[in-house]
């Protein structure tokens, strides 16, 4: 059988991990992205899925920053020198000419290539200038060298040519020359006015890049609309949708990061498996847990990769697993389990670190906490302790990620707060579902049976007192144990009343039930060893009439194992020389759970005990007894199957003394009517 369900559970393995691939490729990553070009029009609405620098317009504003520099120029003192020393030139060139012509008798007007400077002189000039005086020639040359180091002085550049040429010919007019001699100041200043401003490219470059680290990157945060519905997509809307991963070219593009999505699914299932198998293996190869475990996460991974497109994930119900796992199979499965989903979950809404941490964290404290609402009036409470953990954990991590706070964390924080709730109630309202379909008995189921208005419990008491009193004893002794070493106490409480209940079918054979009588004074000893061996049978009768859970019947065909009835096997070897031991022996099974176990210890002990207190021994020889109780069922092979370890069958022992000195302890010792009497005569 357990072949058949690692079998089984190999191929539910297989089915969860092809579905989660499946919803991988189909999931949130795929649903986001879409075949687009630059003109297109978009065919919906896209927003950012993360804060993101916008390059493009980054890199605009760093462009016109550049931009706005003007040209940086710095004075070249040479040009202004140099053309100082021209005009000198110009005009020592100039008397030189005069000075030959008064030689020979012959004054001839220099051409533009016999002067230093290419000026082109009329005759009126040249006569106008011959005419001077030699002191007013030489006040004209230094009247136009000083216009010209005024106007190099401020700055000429080739944009600026025009105005510096209009300020020299204002400052001749400033000197009231004559025309002829005004015409041949300006033809020199033509000449020889050049640009002095050269470009510092030196300067311009540091000037620059100083207003382009001025510019702050252009975001575009988490939630912004990048397009719309109907508009058209331009090169920056592309470029943006490219770097979020919300387009792609083609679909092979995507392949890389799905393949390797689906390669770290695959080895977290590995693991998974490893781990269970490892630490869990007779939990998952038996019963219905396996199948639990299956269709919660399939309900779970199908929810995600549905609303992964309509609703934020603090608003998915995605710790429905742990919870539901938690109820029905167990805590630790639950948690690490939960992890494990985890990695798979964050592929599928192609969520960041912030949904990894939120689902790993909630869910393992819901999966912790839910187990106390075996008890109804803490459901409310485990509820709104659920929502607390939730409210907090989603504004803490996205204070994180976000780095500040805004007034939509409080919104976040409220809907997840009641998405957990309702995930609560949804699990607790379904477990009827779950019991039914897979033959579970969870915590909830267990409690019905344990009010003492149950019907079979009401019988017990009525017609069996004494057999419904031991019960309540051994429910006390296993419960405590089973706590004590970590097993289900509720599960042993459960089993516990129940174990007894074939005793209904003859309730005076039970010396717990008799009052003087005892029956078995009168018949042969195979016969009363029939009568005993039998309520083990009758009591799987009526557990099947009544429709006890499964898990209670185990407790009722098992607490005894196939331990023999020493009384009546000992009393038929000595009236007949010798007995068959098989005949006197329960059918078993022997116990196959540590609760059943413990059941079967407190079954032994309870009445063993009550016997050896009532003839006034001491606590120290009850204690050695129940060792010696446990001990022999420890060698007569009845804890076997069980799981229990040396250390555990101590602590069971040391639980049980635990009950008994609270139910046996030392009282005072009240002084009788006669020693009162003497008292008051006195």
């Amino acid at each position: 059988m357990k072949i058949k369900n690692r079998k089984l559970n190999v191929v539910l393995l297989v089915i969860a991990f092809a579905f989660t691939a499946f919803a991988i490729v189909k999931g949130s990553y795929i649903k986001d992205t879409e075949v687009v070009s630059v003109g297109m029009v978009s065919t919906k609405r896209y927003v950012a899925t993360r804060d993101i620098v916008d390059e493009n317009a980054t890199e605009r504003l760093k462009a016109e920053a550049r931009e706005s520099v003007g040209p940086l120029y710095t004075h070249d003192e040479d040009v202004k020198v140099n053309a100082t020393e021209d005009i000198e030139i110009f005009f020592d060139n100039l008397n030189e000419t005069f000075k030959e012509g008064d030689k020979d008798g012959v004054y001839t007007i220099p051409s533009k290539s016999s002067l230093n400077i290419p000026v082109a002189l009329t005759a009126e000039q040249y006569y106008s200038y011959f005419l001077l005086s030699d002191s007013a020639r030489e006040s004209l040359k230094r009247d136009v060298c000083e216009i010209a180091e005024a106007v190099f002085d401020q700055g000429i550049t080739d944009e600026t040519m025009e105005k510096a040429l209009s300020f020299a010919k204002k400052e001749i007019e400033v000197m009231g020359l004559k025309n002829s001699e005004a015409l041949l100041a300006e033809s020199v200043l033509s000449a020889v006015l050049t640009p002095n401003l050269v470009i510092d490219e030196e300067a311009m470059t540091l000037a620059r890049n100083h207003k382009e680290s001025l510019v702050e990157p252009q975001m575009v945060l988490n939630g912004q609309k990048i397009v719309d519905e109907g508009e058209v997509i331009t090169q920056d809307i592309y470029d943006l949708l490219d770097d979020l991963n919300l387009i792609n070219v083609d679909y092979s593009s995507g392949f890389v990061p799905i393949a390797a999505a689906i390669v770290v699914t695959a080895i977290v299932f590995v693991a998974m498996a490893m781990y269970l198998n490892n630490h869990y293996r007779e939990l998952i190869n038996s019963g219905s847990n396996a199948a639990i475990i299956f269709v919660s996460y399939m309900i779970s991974v199908g929810m995600l990769f549905i609303l992964a497109d309509f609703a934020q994930y603090y608003m998915i119900p995605l710790y429905i697993f742990p919870v539901l796992v938690s109820i029905m199979v167990g805590v630790r499965v639950a948690v690490i389990l939960n992890i494990f989903m985890c990695v798979g979950a964050t592929f599928i809404f192609n969520g960041g670190v912030d949904f990894l941490i939120f689902f790993a964290v909630t869910g393992s404290f819901h999966a912790l906490i839910v187990r106390y609402t075996k008890r109804r009036r803490n459901i409310i409470t485990v509820a709104l302790g659920a929502a607390a953990v939730n409210f907090v954990s989603i504004i803490a991590l996205k204070l994180f990620v976000e780095g500040g706070y805004s007034s939509s964390l409080i919104n976040m924080g409220a809907f997840s707060a009641v998405a957990v709730v309702i995930t609560i109630m949804l699990a607790i309202g379904s477990l009827p579902v779950w019991e039914a379909v897979f033959k579970i008995d969870t915590p909830y189921k267990l409690l019905e049976f344990t009010n003492p208005n149950n019907e079979l419990l009401k019988r017990l008491m009525i017609e069996a007192p004494g057999t419904y009193h031991h019960s309540l004893i051994v429910a006390n002794l296993a419960e405590t144990a089973c706590y004590d070493i970590l097993a289900d106490g509720n599960l042993a409480r459960a089993g516990a009343y129940y174990h007894d209940i074939g005793k209904l079918h003859n309730p005076q054979c039970f010396a717990e039930n008799q009052s003087g009588k005892n029956v078995h004074d009168t018949l042969p000893p195979e016969e009363s060893a029939a009568l005993i061996l039998e309520h083990a049978t009758f009591g799987m009768e009526l557990a099947k009439e009544y429709k006890l859970p499964n898990a209670i019947k185990d407790f009722i065909c098992q607490h005894h194992g196939t331990g023999i009835i020493k009384y009546f096997y000992f009393k038929a070897a000595k009236e007949y020389g010798e007995a068959n031991e098989d005949d006197y022996r329960y059918p078993g099974p022997i116990p196959q759970t540590k609760e059943c176990a413990v059941v079967m210890l407190a079954d032994t002990v309870e009445a063993a005990v009550r016997s050896v207190i009532s003839s006034g021994k001491s606590n120290a020889e009850v204690e050695e007894l129940v060792h010696k109780l446990i001990k022999d069922k420890l060698n007569d092979g009845q804890l076997d199957d069980c799981g229990l370890n040396i250390k555990e069958l101590r602590q069971i022992g040391k639980s049980f003394m635990k009950v008994f000195n609270g139910m046996y302890h030392d009282r005072i010792v009240y002084p009788d009517e006669e020693e009162i009497k003497k008292i008051r005569r006195k």
